[in-house]
Protein backbone atom coordinates (compact mmCIF):
# COMPACT_ATOMS: atom_id res chain seq x y z
CA UNK A 1 0.00 0.00 0.00
CA UNK A 2 2.86 2.41 0.55
CA UNK A 3 4.53 1.87 -2.51
CA UNK A 4 1.14 2.27 -4.57
CA UNK A 5 0.73 5.40 -2.37
CA UNK A 6 4.07 6.96 -2.85
CA UNK A 7 4.05 6.14 -6.73
CA UNK A 8 0.73 8.14 -7.28
CA UNK A 9 2.04 11.08 -5.02
CA UNK A 10 5.39 11.12 -7.22
CA UNK A 11 2.77 11.12 -10.42
CA UNK A 12 0.60 13.64 -8.96
CA UNK A 13 3.75 16.10 -8.67
CA UNK A 14 5.01 15.59 -11.96
CA UNK A 15 0.99 16.75 -13.03
CA UNK A 16 1.58 19.27 -10.40
CA UNK A 17 4.76 20.42 -12.15
CA UNK A 18 3.58 20.55 -15.81
CA UNK A 19 0.53 22.41 -15.19
CA UNK A 20 2.99 25.00 -13.19
CA UNK A 21 5.19 24.91 -16.28
CA UNK A 22 1.46 25.94 -18.47
CA UNK A 23 1.00 28.34 -15.78
CA UNK A 24 4.55 30.47 -16.68
CA UNK A 25 4.21 30.04 -20.38
CA UNK A 26 0.70 31.68 -20.34
CA UNK A 27 2.16 34.61 -18.02
CA UNK A 28 5.20 34.96 -20.11
CA UNK A 29 2.81 35.07 -23.26
CA UNK A 30 0.49 37.44 -21.57
CA UNK A 31 3.65 39.93 -20.85
CA UNK A 32 4.27 40.15 -24.59
CA UNK A 33 3.79 43.62 -25.84
CA UNK A 34 0.63 44.02 -28.74
CA UNK A 35 -0.26 46.88 -30.75
CA UNK A 36 -3.81 47.54 -30.94
CA UNK A 37 -5.62 50.30 -33.20
CA UNK A 38 -8.93 51.35 -32.94
CA UNK A 39 -10.17 53.34 -36.05
CA UNK A 40 -13.50 55.57 -35.46
CA UNK A 41 -15.89 57.86 -37.34
CA UNK A 42 -15.94 61.42 -35.48
CA UNK A 43 -18.60 60.16 -33.18
CA UNK A 44 -18.23 60.21 -29.68
CA UNK A 45 -20.77 58.04 -28.80
CA UNK A 46 -18.13 55.37 -30.99
CA UNK A 47 -14.87 56.54 -29.34
CA UNK A 48 -15.73 57.38 -25.36
CA UNK A 49 -16.73 53.58 -24.59
CA UNK A 50 -12.71 52.28 -25.69
CA UNK A 51 -10.92 55.04 -23.72
CA UNK A 52 -10.95 52.84 -20.62
CA UNK A 53 -10.04 50.05 -22.76
CA UNK A 54 -7.15 52.20 -24.39
CA UNK A 55 -6.03 53.22 -20.98
CA UNK A 56 -5.74 49.64 -19.80
CA UNK A 57 -3.66 48.54 -22.52
CA UNK A 58 -1.31 51.13 -22.45
CA UNK A 59 -0.93 50.74 -18.76
CA UNK A 60 -0.35 47.23 -19.37
CA UNK A 61 2.22 48.31 -22.01
CA UNK A 62 0.68 47.45 -24.75
CA UNK A 63 1.27 49.88 -28.12
CA UNK A 64 -2.18 51.88 -28.68
CA UNK A 65 -3.39 53.78 -31.71
CA UNK A 66 -6.16 55.47 -32.40
CA UNK A 67 -7.42 56.91 -36.25
CA UNK A 68 -9.55 59.52 -35.37
CA UNK A 69 -10.70 63.26 -36.09
CA UNK A 70 -8.51 66.26 -34.07
CA UNK A 71 -11.39 66.92 -32.06
CA UNK A 72 -10.82 64.03 -30.02
CA UNK A 73 -6.89 64.38 -29.53
CA UNK A 74 -6.93 65.38 -26.22
CA UNK A 75 -9.30 62.34 -24.93
CA UNK A 76 -6.71 59.81 -26.74
CA UNK A 77 -3.91 61.13 -26.10
CA UNK A 78 -4.65 61.17 -22.69
CA UNK A 79 -5.35 57.47 -22.44
CA UNK A 80 -1.61 56.60 -23.20
CA UNK A 81 -2.33 56.20 -26.94
CA UNK A 82 -1.36 57.39 -30.20
CA UNK A 83 -3.41 59.65 -32.22
CA UNK A 84 -3.64 59.78 -36.03
CA UNK A 85 -5.47 62.11 -38.10
CA UNK A 86 -7.68 60.41 -40.42
CA UNK A 87 -7.37 63.22 -42.83
CA UNK A 88 -3.80 62.99 -42.85
CA UNK A 89 -3.35 59.40 -42.97
CA UNK A 90 -6.44 59.13 -45.00
CA UNK A 91 -5.98 61.89 -47.96
CA UNK A 92 -7.43 59.89 -50.78
CA UNK A 93 -10.83 60.32 -49.24
CA UNK A 94 -10.38 64.10 -48.52
CA UNK A 95 -8.19 65.59 -51.30
CA UNK A 96 -10.14 68.31 -52.84
CA UNK A 97 -13.61 67.54 -50.39
CA UNK A 98 -14.98 69.32 -47.53
CA UNK A 99 -13.19 67.57 -44.44
CA UNK A 100 -16.45 66.75 -42.49
CA UNK A 101 -19.04 64.62 -43.29
CA UNK A 102 -21.73 66.57 -44.58
CA UNK A 103 -19.36 68.75 -46.81
CA UNK A 104 -17.91 65.94 -48.13
CA UNK A 105 -20.98 64.05 -49.16
CA UNK A 106 -21.99 67.71 -50.64
CA UNK A 107 -18.69 67.28 -52.80
CA UNK A 108 -19.77 63.75 -54.03
CA UNK A 109 -22.89 64.74 -54.38
CA UNK A 110 -21.21 66.97 -57.09
CA UNK A 111 -18.25 65.35 -58.28
CA UNK A 112 -20.52 62.27 -59.07
CA UNK A 113 -23.31 64.43 -60.55
CA UNK A 114 -26.06 63.84 -58.31
CA UNK A 115 -26.93 67.47 -57.84
CA UNK A 116 -29.71 69.86 -57.91
CA UNK A 117 -33.21 68.81 -56.34
CA UNK A 118 -34.02 65.72 -58.73
CA UNK A 119 -31.98 63.31 -56.65
CA UNK A 120 -33.18 62.81 -53.26
CA UNK A 121 -31.36 62.20 -50.39
CA UNK A 122 -31.95 58.04 -50.99
CA UNK A 123 -30.91 57.81 -54.04
CA UNK A 124 -27.67 59.57 -53.36
CA UNK A 125 -26.80 57.44 -50.49
CA UNK A 126 -27.71 54.09 -52.41
CA UNK A 127 -25.91 55.25 -55.67
CA UNK A 128 -22.64 56.46 -53.75
CA UNK A 129 -23.48 53.41 -50.86
CA UNK A 130 -19.49 51.87 -51.61
CA UNK A 131 -17.96 55.51 -51.29
CA UNK A 132 -19.92 56.41 -47.95
CA UNK A 133 -18.56 53.27 -46.44
CA UNK A 134 -15.08 54.59 -46.98
CA UNK A 135 -16.31 57.41 -45.58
Amino acid sequence: WLKEFARQGHRRNSLASGKRAQCASAMENMQQQHVFAFIFPMASGHINPSLPMARALASLGHEVHYLCREQMREAIEDTGAAFHSDIEVETELYEGRAPDIFGAMESLRKEFGLGGDSVSILEFMVKLKNVQLEL
